[in-house]
């Protein structure tokens, strides 16, 4: 069974509210495989899984370990009561929102492809 090391590290936290996070050897290309994380909105669902939850802080070595944390935050380390679905989460996702019904929907998407489709730039 593949598993992932706790960072022991009680004053370490990334981008303010990132507090969970592990330590995977650098010569490691792979991670263990995660159960998806599905978020639900009064009938739209958005799943996360993979890369998008746990991600590679760029520069954090430990030893000989990298360091990757779980990208749902602790929003008590922000001073407020929220839930935050940040950019982790909506990477190659269509979000679409519809003002006027008060709805939003989610979809996946290449975006390098999209971008060139639509004439967006990066």
């Amino acid at each position: 069974m593949r598993t992932l090391k706790v960072l022991e590290d009680q004053d370490f936290v990334f981008q303010g509210a990132m507090d969970l996070c592990y330590r995977v050897p650098i010569n490691q290309t792979w991670l263990p495989k995660l159960p998806s994380v599905s978020l639900v909105f009064r009938g739209a669902e958005i799943t996360v899984s993979g890369e998008r939850l746990l991600y590679r802080v760029p520069g954090e070595i430990r030893e000989k370990d990298s360091i990757h944390c779980f990208t749902f935050g602790n929003s008590e380390l922000l001073a407020v009561e929220a839930y935050i679905i940040g950019h982790h989460h909506q990477q190659n996702v269509w979000v679409e929102y519809d003002l006027e019904k008060s709805r939003i929907g989610f979809a996946k998407v290449q975006c390098d492809i999209a971008s060139q489709r639509f004439g967006f730039f990066r």
